[in-house]
């Protein structure tokens, strides 16, 4: 995976987690035509499954983060034809889960994320999977159209 998006993912991630402990998919806008040949991967302390286009890294994510109460997350990356995809997840503190609305969670993770990668808004909308609340914002770094997906299943968040 090349040096600046790897550093970006891992930007990416810091900054979500700085406000709020989170994880994130990733996607450079771009569709798949297929899933043949993409890799499954299976989490189970994730909770979750997904396919990459090729096998990815795993990364855990720890230290301060702007918090003290700072919780591990997980994250899954890889980069294939210039391309970067990450998925992962992390707690939110019990009072971050409790003191606040979902929709203002997952305005902090919107929030965050646009700051870390000093990305520009384009649009978002509502969304769910399996019951669990989410948002699905479209946005651009640099000219690249970006696109990440943030779901929220009690104190736990994906993206």
């Amino acid at each position: 995976m090349s040096p600046a998006i790897k550093n970006w993912l891992r930007g990416y991630g810091l900054r979500c987690l700085g406000g709020f402990l989170c994880a994130a998919v990733i996607l450079i806008y771009r569709l798949a035509s297929s899933h043949f040949g993409w890799v499954p991967v299976s989490s189970t302390e994730g909770g979750f499954e997904i396919q990459f286009p090729a096998k990815p890294e795993q990364q855990t994510m720890t230290g301060r983060m702007n918090d003290p109460r700072f919780q591990n997350a997980v994250f899954f990356m890889v980069q294939k034809d210039n391309v970067g995809y990450a998925a992962g997840y992390g707690d939110d503190f019990a009072d971050t889960a409790s003191n606040f609305t979902i929709e203002q969670r997952l305005d902090a993770a919107r929030d965050g994320c646009l700051e870390n990668v000093q990305g520009t808004f384009v649009s978002e909308i509502n969304i769910s999977k399996s019951s669990a609340p989410g948002r699905e914002m479209i946005f651009t770094v640099n000219g690249v159209r970006c696109r990440a997906r943030i779901y929220i299943s009690g104190a736990r968040r994906y993206c």
